[in-house]
C-alpha cells in the first residue's frame, strides 16, 4: 500500500509513494459505422503485436492486442480471443487502456499466424488483426519436434511427479527405442525417459513445409522427478534424435513450491503532481528472498496493475470533491513475462526505459479543484508471479 500527499491549489505536489504491483499496455485507431437499420454502431480496431516474430522452439511469445472503440481504448474488462492457425489459445481481458497481453512458451515449430479478436457488441462492431510467427526447430529443418508439455508451461509441479512431453517425427514411430530420447535436470541429474503411444494427443507434427501429420508420426516421452527434490526453480533439458541424426531440444522451466516466499514491490514518484502537469513516473522497486533448490530463484513476474485505493481529503466538501476519478494511473508498458533477480532490483536497474514506468497524474478537470489540496491518496498494487 502507498501513499502520496497533495499540497497545493492547482499545483499540487507529489511527495511520496509506496506500491505493491501493476499491469501491462498498448494502443489502437477506431471509426463510427451505421447499420442498415438506421441504428449507429462504434467501430472498433483491434491491433496485434508479437513479440519476437521469430522464436526457437520453447522460447516464450508474447501477444499483445490494443482494441479501440471509436477513438477511446475499450473498456477495462473487454474480452480479446488469441488463436494460432484458427485454434483458440486464449481468452484475455483488456486492462484499463484497452490491453490484452498473453504470453506462452509451447508453440510447435513451423510457421504460424497469430490473430486477435474483439467479438463485438450489440452496440460496438468487431475488429480482429493477425501477424505470422515462425517457431525454429533445433535442427536444421522441422523434422522432429517436442511440444505439448504436460503439465503446461508454468503450472507448479512436486518431487516425484511424472511430466509428459510429445516427440514427433517425419516418419512413423515405433514405441520402443525411437528417437533415442533422454532429459536432464538442471542439478545434473539424468531422468529414466519411457515412450509410449500417444493416443488423443493434441500435439501435432509439423513439417518444415507446414504439413500437419497423424498420430503415428508421434510419441508420448514420460520421466521422473527425483522424490527427494526441494522446493525451488529448475529447467529439464529433454532431447529428442530424428531419424536424420538431427537432435531437437526442450528447455522445460518448471517449480516446486513449498518454501518460496512472497516478493514484494515498492516504488516512488519522481515528478511533483499538479492539475494537467505531466503524469510522474514510478519507478517500481522489487524484493526477492526466495532462493531455489539448485540456488538463486528468479521470479517471473506474469502482470502487474496498480490502482487508487483510498483517498483522504481534508479540504474537500459536497460542492468541491476529491475523487479517485481525479486521477488518473497508468501500467506498466514493459514485455511480460520479466524475471526479477534474488535480492533487490527496480524497473530501471532490470533495464525498463522511464517511457515504460507506470505513472499517476491528477487530471485538470473544468471545475475548481481545491478539494484535492492536502489529499492523501493510497495506492494498491498488485503482482502475479
Amino acid at each position: 500500500m502507498g501513499r502520496l500527499h497533495l499540497t497545493a491549489t492547482k499545483r499540487l505536489a507529489l511527495t511520496g509513494v509506496l506500491l505493491f504491483g501493476a499491469f501491462s499496455t498498448v494502443a489502437a485507431a477506431s471509426s463510427w459505422i451505421r447499420t442498415s437499420a438506421g441504428q449507429t454502431k462504434v467501430g472498433s480496431v483491434t491491433k496485434l503485436h508479437v513479440s519476437p516474430t521469430r522464436a526457437g522452439q520453447g522460447q516464450t511469445v508474447t501477444f499483445i492486442a490494443k482494441v479501440k472503440f471509436g477513438t477511446a481504448g475499450a473498456p477495462e474488462g473487454t474480452r480479446v480471443v488469441f488463436a494460432v492457425d484458427g485454434k483458440l489459445v486464449a481468452s484475455v481481458a483488456t486492462n484499463a487502456r484497452g490491453v490484452a497481453t498473453f504470453s506462452t512458451s509451447t508453440l510447435v515449430g513451423g510457421r504460424h499466424v497469430v490473430t486477435a479478436s474483439y467479438r463485438g457488441s450489440a452496440t460496438v462492431n468487431p475488429s480482429r488483426d493477425a501477424r505470422k510467427l515462425i517457431v525454429a526447430c533445433p535442427g536444421r529443418r522441422c523434422e522432429s519436434l517436442l511440444a505439448d508439455p504436460r503439465p503446461a508451461v508454468g503450472i507448479p509441479v512436486h518431487a516425484g511427479q511424472t511430466l509428459t512431453i510429445v516427440a514427433m517425427d517425419e516418419v512413423p514411430l515405433g514405441t520402443r527405442g525411437a528417437l533415442a530420447p533422454h532429459a536432464l535436470l538442471s542439478t545434473g541429474q539424468s531422468l529414466v525417459v519411457t515412450t509410449k503411444a500417444t493416443a488423443r494427443q493434441a500435439a501435432r507434427y509439423v513439417d518444415s513445409n507446414g504439413r500437419a501429420r497423424g498420430s503415428k508420426h508421434q510419441l508420448l516421452l514420460s520421466f521422473t522427478l527425483p522424490s527427494g527434490l526441494a522446493p525451488g526453480r529448475y529447467t529439464i533439458l529433454v532431447t529428442a534424435y530424428a531419424t536424420d541424426g538431427d537432435a531437437d531440444q526442450w528447455y522445460w522451466p518448471i517449480r516446486i513450491p513449498g518454501t518460496e516466499l512472497p516478493y514484494t514491490v515498492g516504488g516512488s514518484t519522481t515528478a511533483p503532481l499538479y492539475p494537467g502537469g505531466r503524469p510522474s513516473p514510478i519507478d517500481l522497486s522489487f524484493s526477492n528472498s526466495n532462493a531455489g533448490g539448485s540456488g538463486a530463484a528468479g521470479v517471473l513476474v506474469a502482470n502487474l496493475i496498480v490502482r487508487i485505493s483510498a483517498i483522504s481529503a481534508p479540504a474537500a466538501t459536497p460542492q468541491r470533491p476529491c475523487r479517485a476519478s481525479d486521477f488518473a494511473v497508468t501500467q506498466f508498458l514493459g514485455a511480460y513475462p520479466f524475471q526479477i533477480p534474488e535480492g533487490s532490483s527496480t524497473l530501471q536497474s532490470l533495464g525498463f526505459p522511464e517511457n515504460t514506468w507506470p505513472t499517476v497524474r491528477l487530471r485538470n478537470r473544468p471545475v475548481n479543484q481545491n478539494g484535492c489540496k492536502g489529499a492523501t491518496v493510497m495506492l494498491a498494487y498488485a503482482g502475479t508471479p
